[in-house]
């Protein structure tokens, strides 16, 4: 998830509470066998068939190193490993790295649920392999980086969002941006037509009546 850089908000270090609200936040909604974690809060899981989801939150300094700026992304490909020659049972595990720019903290649930969805997809794209491949490495595999799949996994996401916090989260702008990525799929009008089905009547209305307000055509 990428931003340009006149939209840089304020410091992550400024909002200390916001890693551990990440952690809980992206446990929430995801899939129980999924483990979101940092270097401060919770820790890597060897249970059998567990998703270990390493959140990396980038320091200010290395954000302005930066030679490409995001909001948030997923960092290289998810990894398996086989638990029995390291004395942990038997079974599989995965584990793939997220990062976030501190810069943008006050995005960061739009910007968690968007990760989390490509995480979703490369997950997919694994269970699609043959089980002896899984015990290396897995890449999302959708042609489109936002694409019908990616797509489902966001909404799914903003779904659990919103059950898991209610009125205490504001999910429009995620459900505007998911309108956006339909807007901008290289797929049939029929497969958009259906994804945009999918999203809230209210939330598709608001972002079509934005798009008419900047003039923009699809």
């Amino acid at each position: 998830m990428t931003g340009p850089h006149s939209q840089k908000r304020g410091s992550m270090e400024d909002n200390t509470n916001i890693p551990a609200q990440m952690v809980e936040f992206a446990n929430r909604i995801t899939p129980p066998n999924w483990n979101i974690f940092t270097a401060y809060h919770g820790r890597f899981n060897y249970a059998p068939n567990t998703l270990n989801v390493w959140l990396e939150l980038l320091t200010e300094e290395q954000a302005d190193d930066l030679d490409e700026e995001f909001i948030a992304q997923v960092r290289g490909a998810m990894w398996f490993s086989d638990l029995e020659p390291m004395g942990k049972g038997k079974g599989f595990i995965a584990k793939i790295d997220m990062q976030m720019n501190p810069f943008f903290f006050d995005v960061w649930q739009e910007a968690m649920a968007h990760e989390l969805a490509h995480v979703a997809v490369t997950r997919l794209s694994a269970r699609s392999m043959p089980r002896s491949l899984r015990f290396g490495i897995a890449q999302n595999v959708e042609p489109e980086m936002h694409g019908p799949l990616f797509l489902k996994a966001f909404r799914c996401m903003i779904l659990r969002a919103k059950a898991a916090y209610g009125k205490e989260l504001d999910v429009k702008d995620m459900w505007f941006s998911y309108c956006m990525y339909v807007d901008g799929l290289k797929q049939k009008d029929s497969v958009k037509k259906k994804l945009f089905g999918l999203a809230p009547k209210k939330a598709y209305q608001q972002w079509y009546q934005g798009k008419q307000n900047l003039g923009i055509d699809s």
